[in-house]
C-alpha cells in the first residue's frame, strides 16, 4: 500500500476515533456517577477556549469545545497509529536481517 493512502486510513481512523471519544465523554457528562470524569476528561479544551476568548458566546461554546477536543484526540490517536506502524516496520526489518544473515 502507498504511504500517502496508508497515512489518509490513518487520519481518517483518528478522526472517526476522536469523534467517538468526544460523544462518549459528552455522553457520560449527563450521567451522575461518571460526571466527574467526564468533566475531567474534556475540562483541559474547556479552558483552553476559555482561556482564547473569554467573551465567547455561550451557546456555541460547547460546539468550539467539542471540535478543539476532537481536533486535539484526533492528533494523539494519529501519533499513536504512526508509532504502531514505525515499530511494525522496524520488527519486519528485524526479522528481514536475522533471515538473511
Amino acid at each position: 500500500m502507498d504511504w500517502k493512502h496508508l497515512i489518509g486510513r490513518r487520519l481518517l481512523w483518528a478522526f472517526l476515533s476522536g469523534v467517538t471519544v468526544n460523544l462518549v465523554y459528552f455522553g457520560l457528562g449527563f450521567t451522575q456517577r461518571l460526571h466527574g470524569f467526564s468533566v475531567k476528561a474534556l475540562g483541559p479544551t474547556d479552558d483552553l477556549v476559555r482561556r482564547l476568548d473569554p467573551h465567547y458566546v455561550w451557546p456555541y461554546r460547547y460546539l468550539v469545545v467539542y471540535a478543539a477536543n476532537v481536533v486535539l484526540y484526533t492528533f494523539w490517536v494519529f501519533l499513536a497509529l504512526v508509532a504502531l506502524d514505525l515499530l511494525r516496520q522496524f520488527a519486519r526489518k528485524l526479522v528481514d536481517r536475522k533471515g538473511s544473515a
